[in-house]
């Protein structure tokens, strides 16, 4: 087996995949798994608040995109590492030639689909911003199954473009936690139920 050394010169010598993998293990193939794991924890809370926020009428559902040839990022590591070696093979030529990195982790995406239909391409502003909104929600459960309790949440001007059902969710309906909103919609806050309210102006806590 190569020393560290000498896979280093190998490396600085242009070869660069194999030694690579020696080099750094299996860790391409465990960030797509542990990617493709939040994932899912995050489709189920954000599909939850998605849908509580827009009154049961739609539903948020999250696809963890990466190289096509990785049909399983839950599979084996052995059979997502062949999938990746795979990739990078077939991309080689046109990386060189276009002197891009076309294929690894960084190219990994996330596809956000509102009732079967991307949000990218279809959604209105008013589903994005409550698509985005569910995400956030998600993420600060996540945070507290992991360390015991909510981060703070601020949410900046998150009223505008939502209808009024959806602007009470925000107001009403997020539970637990510090939540600190901005907006500049005052017909607004006599919906809020709790919580306290400070007018700014100039700079200046009214």
């Amino acid at each position: 087996m190569a020393t560290s050394a000498q896979l280093r010169e190998q490396i600085a010598a242009g070869r660069w995949d194999g030694p690579l993998a020696a080099l750094y293990g299996t860790a391409p193939q465990e960030l797509a798994r542990q990617r493709a794991r939040y994932c899912a924890a995050l489709a189920d809370y954000a599909g939850q608040a998605h849908g509580e926020c827009s009154g049961e009428k739609e539903e948020l559902t999250l696809t963890y995109q990466t190289v096509r040839t990785v049909t399983d990022p839950f599979g084996p590591q052995m059979d997502i590492y062949q999938a990746l070696r795979q990739h990078m093979e077939d991309h080689a030529a046109a990386e060189r030639a276009s002197r891009l990195c076309l294929s690894g982790p960084h190219k990994d995406d996330l596809e956000v689909l509102i009732n079967g239909r991307s949000a990218r391409q279809f959604a209105s502003q008013g589903q994005v911003r409550t698509a985005a909104l569910s995400l956030k929600l998600a993420e600060r459960e996540i945070h507290k199954n992991a360390v015991g309790e909510y981060p703070v949440m601020l949410l900046d001007d998150v009223l505008s473009e939502l209808d009024p059902r959806r602007q009470e969710y925000v107001l009403n309906r997020i539970r637990g936690g510090q939540v600190f909103i901005t907006c500049c919609e005052n017909d607004r806050l006599d919906t809020m139920l709790r919580g306290r309210v400070f007018h700014i102006r100039n700079g200046e806590v009214l």
